[in-house]
C-alpha cells in the first residue's frame, strides 16, 4: 500500500492528509503475460495475452508507410500526414497543424466532439455534442490547466492544484457547485514515474483507478457506488493529439 505521503512525493502534513487516508487497496487484477511479435523493421504484427481466462491474440496488418492498416481485421485509415482518420468506430479530423479538431461516429456520421486550440497548441475549448451538449473552456498557468469553465455561463466548474516536485504533478481537483455532478474534492495518487494511478475523494474512497499498458496507454476505470471524479481534463493532457473521455468509451471496474 502506498500512502498519500509517498504517492504525492511530499510530507503528508503538507496536504493535511495522514496515514488514515492512505490509498485503499484496489481489487486484485487478473495476472497475465503479454507476448509481442514484430517484423524486421519493428512493426508489431501480433500480441498474445495469456491469463487465467485463456489466451487471446491480436493481429496487426501494416502498409508500406509502416502504418497499421488493420487490427484484428478492422480496417484503419490514415491521412497523408500519418494521422489516424478512421479507427473502425470513429472518424477523426485534424487541422493543418495535425491537431485533432473533430470526432464523429462512423456509423451515423453524428458529431461527437470538437476541439479548439490556442496558437501554442494548448486546448482552449471542447464542445461535446449529443443529448446534453456541453462546452468547456480551459484556463492555464503555463502549460497546466488550472480552471475549467462552462462555455455558456462562464462559471467555474473545476479547479486544479499542482505540486512543485515534477513538471506535471496534479495533486487536487475540486469541483464547484456549478459542475453538473455537484461540488466535490478529489486527490490524485501517482506512482514512482508520476503516472496518475488513482483518484480518491475526501473520505479516502477510490473514485477512479487508472491502468497503463506496456506503452503507457491509459484505461480509466470508474469504481461503482463512488462519485465519479469526471472532469473535462482529469489527468489527461490538454494538448491536442488523441481522443479523450468525451469520444472514448470509459470502462467500469468490476
Amino acid at each position: 500500500r502506498e500512502s498519500a505521503a509517498l504517492v504525492f512525493g511530499r510530507p503528508a502534513a503538507a496536504l493535511s492528509r495522514d496515514a488514515a487516508t492512505a490509498l485503499p487497496s484496489a481489487a486484485p487484477r487478473d495476472l497475465r503475460s503479454l507476448a509481442y511479435t514484430y517484423d524486421g523493421v519493428g512493426n508489431r504484427r501480433q500480441l498474445a495475452r495469456a491469463s487465467a481466462a485463456g489466451v487471446t491474440t491480436d493481429t496487426f496488418t501494416v502498409n508500406v508507410m509502416n502504418e497499421y492498416d488493420a487490427i484484428n481485421g478492422v480496417t484503419r485509415l490514415h491521412d497523408e500526414n500519418g494521422n489516424l482518420t478512421d479507427d473502425g468506430r470513429r472518424l477523426l479530423a485534424y487541422d493543418y497543424r495535425n491537431r485533432l479538431i473533430a470526432v464523429r461516429d462512423k456509423a451515423s456520421g453524428d458529431l461527437i466532439a470538437e476541439y479548439f486550440y490556442l496558437a501554442d497548441n494548448r486546448r482552449m475549448r471542447k464542445v461535446v455534442e449529443g443529448a446534453a451538449p456541453k462546452t468547456t473552456d480551459f484556463f492555464y498557468d503555463g502549460w497546466q490547466v488550472v480552471e475549467e469553465r462552462d462555455g455558456q455561463s462562464g462559471k467555474t466548474e473545476v479547479t486544479y492544484v499542482y505540486g512543485a516536485t515534477y513538471i506535471d504533478e496534479p495533486l487536487q481537483m475540486q469541483r464547484t457547485a456549478n459542475h453538473p455532478l455537484g461540488a466535490a474534492t478529489f486527490f490524485y495518487h501517482q506512482n514512482a514515474r508520476y503516472d496518475v494511478i488513482a483518484l480518491t475523494d475526501d473520505a479516502g474512497a477510490v473514485s477512479e483507478q487508472i491502468l497503463y499498458d506496456d506503452f503507457g496507454n491509459a484505461t480509466v476505470l470508474s469504481v461503482p457506488a463512488a462519485a465519479a471524479a469526471k472532469s473535462d481534463s482529469t489527468f489527461h493532457g490538454p494538448v491536442g493529439g488523441s481522443p479523450d473521455q468525451a469520444s472514448a468509451q470509459k470502462k467500469t471496474l468490476e
